[in-house]
């Protein structure tokens, strides 16, 4: 599995899309506040989608 912290945004979305269309599993990291949009996006492309913060150690262990 291979975690992204950005994804939302444009290079983290970028780096996601890169590992999907090389075969590789992706697990985002998306903040709560998140646009709703760009988690709907994510999802559509078989991104697992895990609500957290880099600040919150207990979000970090969830995602992995």
């Amino acid at each position: 599995m291979n975690l992204v912290v950005g994804a939302t945004g444009m290079l983290g979305g970028q780096i996601a899309r890169r590992l999907v269309e090389s075969g590789k599993p992706v697990r985002a990291l998306v903040r709560p506040t998140a646009a709703p949009a760009s988690v709907k996006d994510l999802h559509a492309l078989g991104i697992q989608v895990v609500e957290g913060d880099l600040r919150d150690p207990a979000s970090l262990t969830r995602a992995w």
